[in-house]
This record gives C-alpha cells, structure tokens and sequence, in this order.
C-alpha cells in the first residue's frame, strides 16, 4: 500500500467494524484518497477468531450456487494479494464420514469449475496464483494411499501433499470414512499477521483515523449526512459527521442495523467452537473439514491446527 497526501475535501467515510471486512475496506478506502474514519469495539484490530481455510469450506455448502464459490475464490485471491505475510501455506482436506448422504464424487465438478476459473485468473494475471500450480488445485487420496502413508514419518518441514497428509492417515479412523478424501490447496490465515499488517498500514496512512476501543452509540442521516455519537473505553461520548457509512460488524451487523434504523432480514445459524491441546502431537497437520449436512446433529466439522499441539474444533 501506497501512503497519499491527506485530502481534507474527499469524502469522509465512517466504517464500523475493525474485522478483516472493515480494516480491508479502510485500506482500499484510503488509498483512493477517501478520509477514513474506522471505528472497533475491541482494543485492536482483527481480533475475532483464528482464520482457517480461505474458501475450501464453503465448497461443500449443499445450500450455496457454484457462482457463489467463484465469487469466494476471486475475494480469497485479493485478500491474500493485500495481506500476503499472513498466509500460513497448508493444504485443506475434505472428508465425508460414511454416516453422510452424499458422496466425495459429488464435489468434483464444483471443484474443476473452480479449478478452471482459478487456471484463468493466473492467465489473466500471474500475481494471482497465490493458491500454487493451478494443476494441483486439488487431488483425490485412496484409502490404500492412506495405510501407506501411515507408515510413513513426516518431515520436520512438510512441504508435499503426502507429507502434510501423514498426521490424517495415521489418527483417524479410515473404516468411518467414504473414498476418496479430496485434498485441496486452501490455505489458511494467520490472524496475528494479519491485524500486524492492517494496523502497522492504517496507522500509518494519512487518509485513516483508527478508534479503537470505541463503539458506536447513535447514528442519524439528515438526508445529507451521517452525523454519529461514539463512546471510548472512559465511556466519553464524542460527535463524528461522515458522508457514507459502512457497516462492517460481522455477526453484530444487526445491532448497527438497528441504531441506524435500517431494518434487513436476518439469518441465524448456531455453531460450536471449542480449543483443545494435545501436547503429544509433534506434527503439522493440515486443515480438515468432514463433510455433513448443515442444521443437523451430523453436520459439518472442522479442524484447525496452530501451533504448541493447540488446535480449534468447530461444528
């Protein structure tokens, strides 16, 4: 990112929401020459939870269009472009539990359909080939490839599907598993670098006010402008006028819905989340989704491997 000469006549824009979404829309913001005003909650930015795969996940959603997936791999590819020192480079693999209605097969033309689109982008540009070789996008594992690999010893410094792939081969119980398992080049985010590389550039950036530790108490449009009340952690109360005003709460986007009076229909989906050590484990592993349909007992789960044997299940 590129530092402007601040442009006191641009329009202000108010972004409510330091999460990737807002700090995101911050940085392009300012770098068009908007004045920027970003307002979170939290004491810093970025601070939701650990950030798994891109978008690999969102390709087993019975419930979403294929078009919806091109859209998810365009945005996986520009947010890598913007925040590249935060990637943490390991594969995602998909598994359906013998328990699942569908089959591993069924994914492969939404998976080729994406493929093709990713193999265009890096034609179209080769500074888009942030997920590796388009021709590795994905690959499909036996359960014989599996035993094999369970015998195997991972490096210290996996760098081969097969290497990543030796932690999953050897713990997990292949006879509940349908064949093959899909291994994709989804990697993941580092959180902890990420809000490094957001809060270093808007600090830094002319065109951006950070306040953080502050929340937003009051929002009215007089038909010109915003003109917002906002408290800091010493509940001081401050006036702030902004042109436009983004919202960009996340899971909280109703509450602004509601201070701003601006009513949408809302959609509410439960999920579980739990941390868990396992200090035996000394492998890396990759990130592992088992396949389920959504809303019921058996629905989708997710494992997100860090570092010192933690880990993140959610479901």
């Amino acid at each position: 990112m590129e530092n402007s000469i601040k442009n006191s006549s641009a329009p202000h824009v108010g972004i409510i929401g330091g999460g990737i979404a807002g700090s995101t829309t911050a940085l392009h913001l300012s770098e068009q020459g908007f004045n920027v005003t970003l307002i979170e909650r939290g004491n810093g930015l970025v601070s939701g939870p650990p950030i798994c795969h891109l978008h690999a996940g969102g390709n087993l959603y019975r419930e979403i269009s294929q078009q919806q997936c091109l859209d998810l791999l365009r945005q996986s590819i520009d947010t890598v472009r913007l925040y590249p020192h935060a990637l943490n480079v390991r594969p995602t693999v998909i598994a359906t539990p013998v328990t699942d209605k569908g089959e591993p097969e069924a994914l492969l033309p939404r998976l080729e359909t994406i493929q093709n689109a990713y193999s265009e982008l890096v034609e179209q540009d080769e500074r888009n080939s942030v997920l590796g070789d388009p021709n590795d996008y994905y690959r499909l594992f036996y359960r014989d490839e599996l035993e094999a690999l369970a015998l195997s010893t991972q490096s210290k410094h996996p760098v081969t599907i097969e290497e990543w792939l030796i932690p999953f081969a050897k713990h997990t119980d292949l006879d509940k598993l349908k064949f093959p398992i899909v291994v994709v080049q989804e990697f993941g985010l580092s959180v902890f670098r990420l809000a490094a590389s957001a809060t270093l550039s808007l600090e830094s950036h002319p065109q951006c006010r950070l306040l953080t530790g502050c929340s937003l108490d009051s929002a009215d449009f007089d038909g010109r402008r915003w003109n917002l009340t906002y408290s800091d952690k010493n509940d001081s109360k401050y006036p702030l006028e902004v042109d436009y005003l983004v919202n960009a709460c996340g899971y909280r986007s109703g509450t602004i819905d509601d201070v701003t009076r601006q009513p949408q229909k809302r959609l509410v989906e439960f999920k579980s989340a739990f941390v868990t050590r396992w200090p035996e484990c000394e492998m890396h592993w990759p990130e592992v989704i088992f396949h389920g349909e959504r809303g019921t007992p058996n629905g989708m789960a997710q494992l997100t491997p860090y570092p010192d044997g933690f880990s993140s299940c959610m479901g």
